[in-house]
């Protein structure tokens, strides 16, 4: 039968983390704020603890357990749940984490996607100054949430869980995707062993390198060296947007790398977009779209008929992401200019480009396409949360 009921009375126990003494590896993982956004848990944001400093039995995480950001404005209240932990390592989380346990695993995954669908909400449940607030934990407790029956909850959690480990799987695959290649660009474009008109391996069978006055450094003999503004307009977007609802036609980028709405179309088709303030200044993505356009936010487009976009958008990843991440220009606030991407070199060889684009375009596709049905599975959990949570739609 279903009821309402406060937080504190599902709650078994809750608690902080500990003090870590960091160290390059070990066996104990220790979670931070970092970890945990958008209800996932991060681990390659964490770091490691000291196996010589010993941590309480209490403070290793279970499956089952929920965990809340606990310090910062903007920061506490983010929610994950532990569905599962990584094998042969044990976890535990830093001092700004709250861990909330449950007795019930269903029960306790049913309770981390209700938080997880107010977590705006927890994000006010602040004590203390501005910036440097604590999660108030006393506020949570005295949270209603509506307890459908146990095997309501074990649907309602299964069906969510789904849907997040189909968006799990697609980010692994892309992960692969694009370590491919990058791997595949730095194989021919960095160590020059594109395959030669024998197939082999063009520097490490001998091919004849010559010294490059720009560059200071050796390449294939017959390749040139080009700037980003021989193949491409750069532009930038509008001070003022006007943003549309949810309904909105177009995606707005900003410099997060998240984006919202427009009811304006800025630009559409294949365009490399870059982030040109602030914290994300150096962010560089690949685009298929038609989108909208803040001020800060570069687009890189192709305006020849020779399009090479995918290779130089794999090209600025490899050198002019690291070169201006964090800023070239300013202190306070960090930014890049016009010129930081429009003679930005490349280097450039027609028929190599063109053979590494043939392979690379149905790569990109697929990052692309896993990307948008990411998106489209994420509204869809997006909108059942409220429904299931308030019972306005059940699981059979």
């Amino acid at each position: 039968m279903n009821k309402d009921i406060k937080f504190k009375e599902l709650i078994e126990s809750s608690f902080k983390g500990i003090t870590p003494k960091y160290v390059e590896k070990s066996s104990i993982i220790v979670l931070n704020q970092k970890c945990i956004r958008n209800n996932v848990i991060n681990y390659s944001l964490a770091q490691y603890h000291s196996d010589d400093k010993a941590v309480p039995e209490n403070k290793f995480l279970k499956v089952g357990d929920i965990l809340i950001n606990s310090t910062g404005q903007g920061t506490a209240g983010r929610c994950a749940f532990v569905k599962e932990l990584p094998e042969n390592k044990l976890v535990t989380i830093d001092s700004h984490i709250l861990v909330i346990r449950m007795s019930d695993f269903y029960t306790a995954g049913f309770a981390g996607y209700h938080l997880y669908n107010i977590e705006k909400l927890l994000q006010t449940f602040m004590d203390g100054s501005t910036g440097q607030g604590e999660f108030d934990k006393q506020r949570l407790y005295n949270v209603f949430a509506r307890l459908p029956s146990e095997n309501s909850r074990k649907s309602i959690y299964e069906l969510l869980s789904e849907i997040d480990e189909k968006i799990a799987l697609n980010n692994q695959i892309n992960a692969t995707l694009e370590q491919m290649a990058k791997t595949l660009y730095d194989y021919w474009f960095v160590q020059f062993d594109f395959p030669d008109d024998n197939g082999k391996p063009y520097k490490s069978s001998g091919g004849e390198m010559v010294y490059n006055e720009t560059l200071k450094r050796d390449i294939p003999k017959g390749w040139e060296v080009k700037e980003i503004q021989d193949f491409c307009r750069i532009f930038t977007g509008k001070k003022d947007v006007n943003q549309a609802s949810e309904m909105g036609q177009y995606k707005f980028f900003s410099c997060a790398p998240n984006f919202k709405y427009s009811n304006e179309k800025l630009f559409e088709g294949k365009a490399i977009l870059v982030s040109g303030n602030g914290s994300y200044t150096g962010r560089t993505i690949f685009v298929n779209d038609a989108f909208d356009l803040y001020q800060r936010t570069y687009a890189v487009v192709s305006k020849t008929d020779l399009d090479v976009l995918e290779y130089i958008f794999y090209s600025m990843l490899r050198s002019f992401v690291p070169k201006v991440s964090g800023g070239t220009h300013g202190s306070a606030i960090p930014y890049i200019v016009f010129n930081d991407i429009a003679k930005e070199t490349i280097l450039f060889h027609e028929n190599v480009v063109d053979r590494f684009m043939h392979i690379i375009i149905n790569i990109q596709k697929q990052v692309i396409d896993l990307s948008e049905q990411n998106y489209k599975l994420t509204e869809m959990r997006d909108w059942l949360l409220p429904l299931l949570m308030h019972e306005q739609v059940t699981v059979q």
